[in-house]
């Protein structure tokens, strides 16, 4: 496929079934990576790419802090793993992830991963995050919080808090 004029060739086949495997992965010092695109303008838009993500996760939602008003604004998913923005926050912006995997969805938070004055193609590992857990078992909903990762030299401080809500 990746073969120079080929690409009649390839189309002659019309769809084709394509076989795929997931796989869980993990590079030493990393959680989520991350790169801003090369279509992004500064300061007006803003669209990232995830390159990497720890483990076996779907990322569902990106969202990054709106601080004059201190709540979280979603990301639209663009396309595949592009998520974009349309006049972003000023400032250091910190982004958080929701990844859903068969039991869980949990989100991702960073302190500081993008910097006030991001650069186009510049890639961002995302170093000190914070995780929250949603996990629902039949009629209740426990909420599991939180674990700290910092630095590629894998410290972790890890607490959790169940509380029990009914429904």
């Amino acid at each position: 496929m990746a073969r120079p004029n080929c690409a009649p060739e390839l189309y002659k086949y019309g769809v084709v079934e394509v076989e795929y495997k997931r796989i869980p992965c993990r590079y030493a010092g990393y959680n989520i990576v991350f790169k801003v695109k090369e279509h992004s303008k500064y300061p007006d838009y803003l669209a990232v790419v995830l390159l990497y993500q720890a483990g076996q996760y779907d990322v569902t939602a990106v969202d990054i802090w709106q601080e004059d008003c201190k709540q979280w604004r979603g990301m639209r998913r663009a396309y595949g793993a592009v998520f974009d923005v349309v006049t972003p926050p000023k400032g250091q912006l910190r982004v958080r992830f929701q990844l859903v995997s068969s039991v869980e969805t949990t989100w991702v938070e960073s302190k500081t991963a993008i910097p006030g004055e991001w650069k186009v193609g510049a890639t961002y590992p995302n170093i000190t995050i914070r995780r929250f857990s949603l996990h629902a078992y039949s009629n209740s909903l426990f909420l599991a919080s939180a674990q700290f990762t910092e630095g590629q030299y894998g410290l972790s401080l890890s607490m959790r808090r169940n509380y029990e809500l009914d429904l």
